[in-house]
């Protein structure tokens, strides 16, 4: 029998249980059920209808990429210890329920316009979504845990308060979630991929703050590098846990959402002189002569590298090319969408991931390179000091050996900062890209020669 809150106890209560565990109306519903133990999460028997999914070798192209290389299952990770970096704090009293009006009339008014500026994806986060949330309780305290971050930065004289509802739905949603994680199937699929963005969101948020005020008495997370570790053990999980279902999500009323995040082709997408030099360095010269311990370890480097360029001709061309991302008319922010950024950390091999772990200063330049890119999401409230405080906390990790190689990284990241500014102050602008030229100088931005202005 499945356990129900009193507020869930409806005409539901006629419903015949299946007795699998989770039983299969509590995994529909996103509830505790009664016929699993949380403190020992046994893997349940697949239905016929979810282990026809477990057929498909491919991983998923949508929302998160497919995790690159191949990682171990241990028990740990068969228990999803991708969540575990998220603080969920003893059961208390439920909130006022005001205070739950407060947050989801936040997120319909603010919250859910900041994950796209293309207007199709918009409206999903802001009507799709909150009916699905209706129907799954996991992804409903996820929006309202959300929400209440992003009332974090919004109303800062009012931090404490929001932390701890903030923490308290993030608690409450992922105690709901992982029961489901087991048994992703049609009926549930939609909404675990939604809150598996939602949950992204959140861990990227946690390193957004300006450092100087992360030792405050609010209840808010105090950032580390293991936040950027999360972000890669987060995106990487939830990929292949959702993988099953990606025929469904290519189907579904999300679909829209689930681009593969990729060019048809990069061979006609050049980079500045500046950038290719820069990486041409570091694939001949600085990661070679750092990584001089395996061989596998040189391998992963320079995959991890390669993609890496892929990630800057994306931000490119993408700059460059508002068809391509539409920019709504009403809006004169030129930004990437947030796809294009994350699907490194899935893509690069599970061995360049364990360098990370291990601090080693190859793997750490690496990274630094890349979270120059976040840059280009703008001034979006969960990521706009993410590139600065991430670049901050490779440098207090890193040998002092590969201190030289991050003044690069460094420099385009104030350089970026500057010419951000400069390109916003051009608020009246609509940019178009002109047909014939498909590159844009990422490094000065010179919006006269690339882009057509028209006011």
């Amino acid at each position: 029998m499945a356990v129900y809150d009193a507020s869930s106890v409806v005409s539901r209560t006629c419903e015949k249980c299946d007795e699998q565990r989770p039983c299969r109306d509590c995994v529909r519903r996103g509830e505790r059920c009664s016929l699993v133990d949380y403190d020992v999460e046994p893997a349940p028997s697949l239905s016929k209808s979810q282990s026809s999914y477990r057929s498909s070798s491919a991983l998923p192209q949508a929302g998160f990429p497919s995790p690159g290389g191949s990682e171990s299952h241990s028990p740990e990770s068969d228990t999803f210890s991708f969540l575990t970096q998220f603080k969920v704090p003893k059961q208390t009293a439920a909130p006022d329920w005001s205070q739950d009006l407060l947050l989801m009339n936040n997120y319909t008014r603010s919250t859910c316009r900041s994950f796209s500026h293309v207007e199709s994806i918009r409206i999903i986060w802001e009507t799709v979504v909150p009916e699905l949330a209706v129907e799954h309780r996991f992804l409903m305290h996820g929006l309202l845990a959300l929400s209440a971050f992003h009332l974090c930065q919004l109303r800062p004289a009012e931090t404490k308060k929001f932390a701890a509802l903030a923490t308290l739905h993030q608690g409450q949603a992922l105690s709901h979630f992982r029961p489901v994680l087991p048994a992703i199937n049609e009926e549930n699929c939609e909404a675990a991929v939604c809150m598996a963005i939602v949950l992204s969101i959140i861990g990227i948020s946690a390193l957004s703050r300006p450092r100087d005020t992360q030792s405050d008495a609010s209840d808010l997370h105090t950032s580390s590098f293991n936040d950027i570790l999360g972000v890669f053990s987060l995106t990487r999980g939830v990929a292949e846990v959702l993988a099953p279902a990606q025929s469904q999500l290519h189907d579904s009323q999300i679909k829209v959402m689930f681009g593969t995040w990729r060019l048809d082709s990069y061979e006609n997408i050049y980079l500045p002189e500046e950038v290719q030099s820069r990486f041409d360095a570091m694939k001949h010269e600085i990661v070679p002569s750092l990584v001089t311990d395996a061989a596998s370890n040189l391998t992963a480097c320079l995959t991890a590298l390669d993609q890496l360029e892929q990630i800057y001709k994306d931000v490119q061309y993408n700059l460059a090319s508002p068809d391509h991302i539409r920019v709504p008319a009403e809006s004169h922010e030129v930004e990437m969408e947030i796809g294009f950024i994350l699907k490194w950390t899935t893509s690069v091999p599970a061995e360049y991931v364990t360098l990370l772990r291990e601090h080693h200063t190859a793997a750490l330049i690496i990274l630094a390179h890349y979270v120059v890119t976040m840059m280009s999401m703008g001034e979006r409230w969960y990521s706009k000091n993410w590139s600065e405080n991430a670049l901050q906390m490779i440098k207090e990790i890193i040998d002092p050996s590969g201190l030289p190689w991050l003044r690069w990284p460094e420099d385009r990241l104030r350089r970026q900062q500057e010419l951000w500014r400069t390109a916003m102050d051009m608020s009246s602008a609509v940019q178009v890209a002109k047909p014939e030229d498909s590159s844009m100088d990422i490094d000065t931005y010179n919006f006269k020669k690339k882009v057509s202005l028209v006011k």
